[in-house]
């Protein structure tokens, strides 16, 4: 069910009854799609020999804002930088991706989620191969983003109990809230 729901939020999948709306729109008409920030399921999990730098990856955030073989304009540099910052990884742009600990990679992932400035995060399961102590600093980050940056998170987990507190709606897919 979560993954047919994130299919079809991100128009790769099609309801078979009913209407996908985004921001007021059919999603067949929808073209905003940087509004959207998106870090699947398992992205923490590189191959420690993926060549590419925390940059490279954060700079991947922002091609819905341009072509992919354009140059970097100066609001993609800070868009980029200002993302990194969020995520506290600046000091981290030049380390290849693949050397990273799960934290810091899962910080580069949804920093290049953030680079397009979006209005809604997905999360599909982030805290996949991330330690209890970079779990906790993460909940924190979210908590800010939501209300600093007024950021939409959508969080998918099966641990609803680790979220509970910092939550202001709860969706529930095939289960019952007691």
């Amino acid at each position: 069910g979560k993954t047919t729901l994130i299919r079809m939020l991100l128009g790769l999948d099609k309801p078979t009854t009913g209407e996908i709306k985004l921001f007021g729109k059919k999603i067949s008409a929808f073209k905003e799609w940087d509004k959207i920030g998106y870090v699947p399921q398992r992205a923490s999990l590189v191959d420690a020999n993926f060549p590419a730098t925390v940059l490279d990856i954060v700079n991947m955030g922002r091609i819905s804002k341009r072509c992919i073989f354009t140059r970097a304009s100066k609001e993609d540099v800070n868009a980029v930088e200002d993302a990194m910052a969020k995520m506290d990884i600046l000091n981290l742009k030049d380390k290849m991706v693949g050397t990273l600990s799960g934290g810091q990679r899962q910080r580069v992932m949804i920093a290049r989620a953030l680079a397009s400035n979006p209005e809604i995060l997905i999360l599909d399961e982030p805290n996949t191969g991330v330690d209890m102590q970079s779990q906790q600093k993460f909940y924190k980050l979210l908590a800010k983003l939501n209300k600093e940056e007024n950021i939409t998170i959508l969080f998918i987990t099966h641990d609803i109990g680790v979220i509970a507190d910092a939550i202001g709606r709860l969706f529930t897919i095939n289960q019952k809230i007691t």
